[in-house]
């Protein structure tokens, strides 16, 4: 490649990369303000503990970043506020019912929500009422 190509590819190159790096960057700023407010439960698995308590969204979100970076190649929990050991996990607590279940537990391509015990998923309902 002769350099009358090469320079304006390679300036094409970095504009480009400052682009997704800016895009990027706006996602996370998105992200806080859609955390803002909000919480998450978690409860220790640990059984001489079993804690369940909420904690901010944007907290569990940084826990979650730290964890995901750090080269752990076992899913660790959170450190529990209660107990101090590294196994507290994301749960759902039922609106309806008060039952604490597993993030996520329910069937693939069925609400992250929905209590296995009374069936009632928030998530369902607020987009069935159209909020």
């Amino acid at each position: 490649m002769n350099k009358k190509v090469a320079i304006p590819v390679i300036v094409g190159c970095l504009v480009l990369a400052a682009v997704i790096t800016f895009t990027m960057r706006s996602g996370n700023a998105n992200l806080v303000a859609d955390l803002k407010g909000k919480t998450v439960w978690l409860k220790c698995n640990n059984p001489n503990c079993g804690a369940v308590y909420q904690i901010p969204a944007i907290d569990y979100a940084v826990a979650i970043e730290k964890k995901q970076t750090d080269d752990v190649s076992v899913i660790l929990g959170l450190k529990c506020q209660k107990c101090g050991e590294d196994s507290a996990f994301r749960v759902e607590k039922c609106e309806k019912c008060g039952n604490v279940f597993p993030f996520s537990a329910g069937a693939f391509g069925d609400f992250a929500d929905r209590c296995p015990s009374c069936g009632f998923s928030k998530t369902e309902q607020m987009r069935q009422s159209g909020q």
